[in-house]
C-alpha cells in the first residue's frame, strides 16, 4: 500500500506554531459531505487554536478555513492503513465502523500527530461554539478530556499525546472484538470509573489505566433529547432552538450560558426523546439548510426545521409528505418505541404485536 503523504504536504504547521497545548482532531470521513458541512467548517474557523484533519474520499469542499486540513484517500486505503499500522487484520465493512477504531488513531495516524500536545476525535453532526472557553487552564492538565461525565464522548474527545494514552486500546478488555466484528460495538464511548452507561454500552477503561491516567470528564450538555441524560435543570425539557453568532453558541432556554458545541444527532436521526414523544425531526424534511454559504458568517439558527438565517421570519420547511401523514408516522413510531421499551423492561410480553394490537399465536 502507498503510504499517505506526510502532514506537511497538507498544510499542517507542526513546526510553525510554538504555543503550548496544540490540539488536532483526527476525522476519517467517507462517503459524501452532509448538506450542512459548510456550516460545520464556519464554526471550526472561529476556533483558530484547534485544528481538524480529515481523511476522506468525499472530494473538494471549496475554500476551507486554515485550521481544517484534508488528506484524500479512498476507503480501501483506510482499511489498508489500519491493517499496516495495527499489524493485524481489521474488519471495516462500512465507514461508520471506523468509530470502533478511534482509540487506535494515535497508532494509525502516528505521523500526523507528531508535534501536537493533544489528539482527539469527533463527529460532524455538530456545530462548535467557543471551544477555547473550555479547553484551557486546568482542563488541559489532564490526560483525557471527555464532554460526558460517565463515558467517553464519541462526538468530541481529547487525549494527551503520550505513550499511556496512545496505547490505551491495548489494555481494554475484549478490544479485539472491535477489530474482528463487522458490527459497530461502541468502543469509542468507554465507560469511565463510576459510569453506568446504557444497555449496549458495557466497555470500561481498565482499572490500571484509570489509576494512572488523569481524566477530566464533565457534562457539557451537548446532546439534547437524550433518554438517559437530563438537561441542566435536571428535567427532560430540552432547548427547541439554538443560535450561533460570532463564534458563540446559545440555546433558547439557558439564558446567559454559552455552549462549547451542539451535537444534533437526535434531530438528524429522529431518535431519543424525539422518537419517544413523537416530536418533529429532520428525516421529515427534503431540505435541511435554508442559509446561503455567503451568509453563514452572519450567524444562524438550528431547530427541528433545520438551519436558518439568524434573523428571519418563522421558517417554512420543505416536508417530504403532507402534515397529517407525518403526524401519523410520528405517532406510530412513538408507539413502537414505547412498546420496545416496555418489552426491554419486561413490562410487555415479547409476543405482543404492534400491527394487530393482540398477542401473536
Amino acid at each position: 500500500m502507498k503510504n499517505p503523504t506526510r502532514p506537511q504536504s497538507y498544510g499542517l504547521k507542526n513546526s510553525a506554531k510554538e504555543e503550548a497545548n496544540r490540539i488536532l482532531f483526527l476525522m476519517p470521513y467517507f462517503g459524501r459531505w452532509p448538506e450542512w458541512f459548510f456550516i460545520f467548517l464556519e464554526t471550526c474557523k472561529h476556533n483558530p487554536s484547534v485544528e481538524w484533519l480529515f481523511f476522506t474520499d468525499c472530494g473538494e469542499v471549496g475554500p476551507a478555513p486554515s485550521n481544517v486540513h484534508f488528506v484524500h484517500m479512498p476507503f480501501a486505503e483506510m482499511r489498508s492503513l489500519a491493517f499496516q499500522k495495527l499489524g493485524r487484520s481489521v474488519k471495516l465493512p462500512m465507514p461508520h465502523k471506523i468509530c470502533d477504531l478511534r482509540l487506535c488513531y494515535a497508532k494509525i495516524f502516528d505521523e500526523f500527530i507528531a508535534g501536537y500536545d493533544f489528539w482527539g476525535f469527533g463527529d460532524i453532526d455538530v456545530v462548535y461554539g467557543d471551544l477555547s472557553g473550555v479547553l484551557k487552564g486546568k482542563v488541559l492538565t489532564h490526560d483525557i478530556i471527555s464532554f460526558h461525565k460517565d463515558h467517553l464522548s464519541g462526538h468530541l474527545c481529547l487525549f494527551r499525546n503520550n505513550e499511556i494514552t496512545n496505547t490505551l486500546y491495548t489494555r481494554i478488555k475484549n478490544f479485539e472484538d472491535a477489530l474482528d466484528s463487522n458490527d459497530y460495538l461502541i468502543f469509542d464511548e468507554l465507560l469511565l470509573p463510576g459510569g453506568t452507561g446504557y444497555s449496549s454500552q458495557q466497555k470500561y477503561i481498565d482499572d490500571e489505566s484509570s489509576r494512572s491516567l488523569s481524566i477530566c470528564a464533565f457534562e457539557a450538555f451537548s446532546t439534547p433529547f437524550s433518554l438517559h441524560k437530563p438537561w441542566i435543570d435536571g428535567t427532560f425539557r430540552f432547548p427547541t432552538e439554538w443560535t450561533w453568532e460570532n463564534g458563540q453558541l446559545t440555546s433558547d432556554i439557558d439564558a446567559g450560558r454559552r455552549f462549547p458545541y451542539l451535537h444534533f444527532m437526535c434531530w438528524k436521526e429522529g431518535t431519543g426523546a424525539i422518537a419517544a414523544h413523537g416530536k418533529r425531526h429532520w428525516r421529515e424534511l427534503r431540505r435541511l439548510v435554508y442559509i446561503d454559504p455567503s451568509e453563514v458568517k452572519n450567524g444562524f439558527r438550528i431547530n427541528c426545521y433545520g438551519f436558518h438565517p439568524l434573523r428571519t421570519d418563522k421558517p417554512r420547511p420543505d416536508f417530504i409528505d403532507a402534515q397529517w401523514k407525518l403526524f401519523l408516522r410520528r405517532t406510530k413510531n412513538m408507539v413502537r418505541f414505547q412498546l420496545e421499551e416496555g418489552r426491554r423492561k419486561g413490562l410487555i410480553p415479547s409476543s405482543f404485536s404492534l400491527s394487530s394490537g393482540v398477542q401473536d399465536d
